[in-house]
């Protein structure tokens, strides 16, 4: 078990995500939004679910809070005039970026999910981009070596770094530098490029379900 963090200005979202989740964690915190967390306090340890007013805004305080919000364990929210090409530059970096049908039994789920290691994106995400070239660029790309092809097959599942090392016996740091050359290797920007390419290389039929939110955020 561990904390959960909830930073929404909707305090209806807030509360029932907070009954969602309240069976399955330690405690829970509910902040009216991001900027009335305490500069410095360390979220590290919790599970952030971010209601995301606005992803620039969104993007920018997560950077700027690095240090104390670990990226892997955190769950953005996206709203309906939203799109996963909006997030770009942290896909494949948070736990969970999940679309605006999500209801919140499902959000819940998607943080104990996180809270293992897995990551959760949506389908669209795979969508956007150009299965073609990556599947193109298969025969050009140098190949990896056998603990290479098992870090990405664990991308692939969605695993974290922490997981991965875990899972493979090995430190954090050895993943990181094995996912940097992994994606050199590859060609490719982040971990969901890397892992759309292992998904065309190993499974090439994918399905999604749609979800509902129970009210509108």
């Amino acid at each position: 078990m561990s904390n959960i963090a909830i930073i929404t200005d909707s305090a209806l979202l807030s509360t029932v995500i907070d009954r969602a989740v309240a069976a399955s964690f330690d405690g829970t915190r509910r902040q009216f939004g991001f900027r009335s967390i305490p500069q410095g306090e360390n979220l590290r340890d919790s599970i952030v679910i971010i209601d995301a007013v606005s992803p620039d805004a969104v993007i920018q305080l997560l950077e700027a809070r690095r240090e104390t919000v670990d990226l892997e364990r955190t769950i953005i929210l996206m709203r309906s005039d939203q799109f996963c090409e909006d997030y770009s530059s942290i896909v494949g970096r948070v736990g969970g970026l999940l679309p605006a049908d999500f209801s919140v039994e499902e959000i819940a789920l998607a943080a104990k999910l996180v809270r293992r290691g897995l990551s959760m994106v949506p389908s669209a995400v795979f969508a956007s981009l150009d299965a073609d070239e990556f599947a193109d660029a298969a025969t050009d790309a140098a190949p990896l070596t056998e603990r290479e092809d098992s870090v990405l097959d664990l991308i692939a599942e969605g695993a974290g770094n922490k997981t991965i090392a875990r899972r493979l016996n090995i430190s954090d740091s050895t993943v990181r530098v094995h996912v940097r050359s992994i994606m050199k290797k590859l060609g490719v920007q982040n971990r969901t490029q890397a892992a759309l390419r292992a998904v065309l290389q190993r499974t090439p039929q994918r399905q999604s379900a749609s979800v509902k939110l129970p009210f509108k955020r």
